[in-house]
């Protein structure tokens, strides 16, 4: 679905603003007017509508976090990497880079240094 789903009704995909899934609904099925579409059709659509939506927030929420957005959404994290697996474009981009050897030393010695172990 495109980012402005329905410009002529005023709702934006992405604007918590004015997007309630009540308003989403709506506005969809009044997009259909004129259209012929199944009951299991137009249902289809809106689910997926609904599970893109709901993904797309999730990733910002947890800044991409899949564990974080399993326990928010109350659903497994092997569902989250379903989503993630039918929503590539809502790939995370990585937030930091894999640690340095240098890294790892100057925490090293900065513990050992307070009298601290390393574990």
């Amino acid at each position: 679905m495109e980012p402005n789903a329905f410009p002529s009704q005023g709702v934006s995909a992405h604007d918590p603003e004015t997007q309630t899934p009540e308003i989403v609904v709506r506005a969809w099925i009044r997009s259909l007017a004129g259209q012929e579409t199944t009951y299991h059709a137009a249902r289809q659509r809106v689910l997926a509508l609904f599970e893109e939506e709901y993904f797309h927030w999730l990733m910002q929420r947890t800044a991409g976090n899949r564990s974080k957005a399993a326990r928010i959404a109350g659903i497994t994290r092997r569902t989250v990497y379903r989503l993630a697996a039918h929503h590539p474009d809502e790939q995370p981009e990585p937030s930091r880079a894999a640690p340095s050897t240098g890294d790892f030393e100057a925490r090293r010695d900065v513990t050992l240094a307070a009298g601290g172990r390393i574990r």
